[in-house]
């Protein structure tokens, strides 16, 4: 009825048959919504059924989530099985068994620990302070989002935070080392090495492809084992999170909630992420704080949203040339200066000057350019050469056509 026409709201909006007047209007009033409304109303209406077709299950809000039913799977935590197995995905026999383990950073040693902390800048100093207070109030969750771009020393955030909070714990009287307070993870193996972490799909169980596989709900007792191991988690930190899509957060909430057997986000359990939204995008997913699909928009709560934002801008990686580590930032942006870009034409080196820098990387944009050079470097070398041969295979089931390229 908001949408009809009225010069008289007593006469023409309150005190009449509301529904014959709706029906009398109807066309006028769909009409005069779709005006003002980009959605159109039986998009509402199939939100709300989808959504009370969902259902709650245990009161865990996983209304995002998409789980196997017809399995019930006791994932990488269970010997023997090969759920979220990238082997098994690929043809190949799983050479060892699963086991439930998760890797504990262990504290490094005091001086390393004070020469850390002196190596931190203004802000990273005040974040790392600001998160122990936090810590050591104990009775609110904070989910925290900490923006840099590169070389901004987000990693060395992790570790003084990491480190923090241990030798806050270990000091506690009765305390156990092998306790797990806080855990780091990553999107990626290669990510979670830099870091001394896990990947997000060994410590929550997550699918390997998430584009492929639904999220299957832990037994019960596995859940139930893995909540002990996890009863003392307090912190969950998050490296490269540009890398993590809306479907994998989802599921880290979801799992989560499980494990902790609450309903609130993420399990009660409080979460730093750090990235740059500049760097690499999710695989086969939308961005962190986009909508996987319409209906999520209109009765869904997104979990990004709940983030406070943090930012680091003082570089740290090229601090010793303060000025070519502006114009990197800025070539990022797409914001750059004149001066920027003329530091960077500076740089220009001709093919035939390419010799003077010997110790360079070189990029180049086909195969050909790249056999062309190594060839030239191999047979400037004054030694004896050698031969390795490559053999490509294809496992697993797959196109015949693919095959025949292996």
């Amino acid at each position: 009825m908001l949408f009809l026409p009225w010069s008289n709201e007593e006469k023409d909006l309150i005190h009449i048959n509301h529904e014959e007047t709706f029906e009398l209007n109807k066309d006028l009033i769909q009409q005069k919504r779709s005006e003002y409304v980009h959605r159109e109303a039986n998009e509402f209406e199939k939100a709300f059924e989808e959504q009370t077709e969902r259902g709650n299950d245990d009161d865990i809000d996983d209304t995002n989530i998409e789980y196997d039913q017809d399995k019930n799977e006791f994932l990488i935590y269970e010997t023997g099985n090969n759920e979220g197995d990238i082997f098994v995905e690929m043809g190949i026999n799983t050479r060892t068994e699963k086991v439930e383990h998760f890797n504990v950073s262990k504290m490094i040693l005091d001086a390393d620990y004070q020469r850390l902390m002196r190596s931190l800048n203004s802000n990273q100093r005040k974040y790392t302070l600001n998160v122990m207070k936090l810590i050591k109030d104990g009775d609110k969750q904070f989910l925290h989002y900490i923006n840099g771009g590169a070389g901004v020393g987000k990693s060395t955030l992790i570790k003084a935070v990491y480190q923090s909070i241990l030798r806050f714990y270990n000091s506690l009287p009765g305390s156990n080392p092998e306790t797990i307070r806080v855990a780091i993870c990553a999107p990626t193996g290669k990510a979670a090495a830099l870091i001394d972490g896990m990947t997000l799909h060994s410590f929550l169980s997550l699918p390997v492809n998430q584009c492929k596989h639904k999220l299957v709900k832990l037994d019960s007792d596995v859940s139930n084992r893995i909540g002990v191991k996890l009863k003392d988690l307090q912190l969950l930190i998050i490296d490269e999170i540009s890398m993590v899509g809306f479907t994998m957060f989802q599921q880290v909430d979801a799992r989560l909630q499980q494990i902790m057997k609450s309903k609130a986000p993420f399990g009660g359990i409080s979460v730093i992420v750090l990235g740059d939204f500049n760097q690499l995008r999710p695989v086969g997913d939308k961005y962190i704080f986009q909508f996987n699909n319409s209906y999520n928009a209109l009765v869904d709560n997104p979990l990004w949203s709940l983030f406070e934002w943090f930012e680091l801008t003082e570089i740290m990686r090229q601090k010793d040339d303060k000025t070519f580590a502006i114009a990197l930032s800025n070539l990022a942006k797409g914001m750059m200066a004149l001066e920027d870009i003329n530091l960077f034409k500076s740089r220009i080196i001709s093919a035939e000057k390419l010799d003077v820098v010997e110790d360079a990387i070189r990029v180049f944009r086909s195969n050909a350019e790249v056999d062309a050079y190594n060839a030239k470097v191999l047979s400037s070398l004054n030694t004896e050469g050698a031969t390795a041969n490559a053999y490509d295979f294809c496992v697993g089931d797959g196109l015949a056509s693919v095959k025949e390229k292996c």
